[in-house]
């Protein structure tokens, strides 16, 4: 997997998410999930190619591991980012919260390991957002 995609192919899966928005009107959600497989580049290429079309969330676009690329896309795009089903410990969650990389956090508490780390995750979340006070709280 190179992490690249071909124009044609791009063309292609903006057309029927255009084709998808049109059929369904504006009121439906329309989440993409990504599974960590682009590149930089490419990832920013789409995001941008999908702000049109009022996308609910852009799903792990680049590998998660990667801060540094999460945050590049991040910063280039309009899309909501949505990250966290492949991650499994509050404290892979602490970089992405920290750095404000993604809109959306989606964690998978169904696999057994991930249960015991959900409420961790969520006091994590809380604890960020109360120590900033930026963020309206209501």
């Amino acid at each position: 997997m190179s992490g690249k995609l071909s124009a044609e192919a791009e063309h292609l899966g903006t057309e029927r998410i255009a084709a998808i928005r049109q059929a369904v009107g504006p009121d439906i959600e329309i989440l993409i999930d990504c599974y960590g497989r682009f590149d930089v580049p490419t990832a920013i290429r789409l995001g941008k190619a999908l702000e049109p079309y009022d996308i609910f969330w852009f799903e792990e676009p680049v590998p998660v591991e990667s801060h540094h690329a999460l945050r590049q896309v991040w910063d280039k795009v309009s899309v909501p980012i949505c990250v966290g089903e492949r991650l499994h410990t509050r404290w892979e969650f602490v970089p992405i919260l920290e750095n404000e990389e993604s809109l959306s956090y989606q964690h998978s508490p169904g696999n057994p390991h991930n249960r015991s780390t959900t409420a961790s995750i969520g006091c994590c979340l809380c604890t960020i957002l109360v120590a900033d006070s930026s963020i309206p709280m209501g």
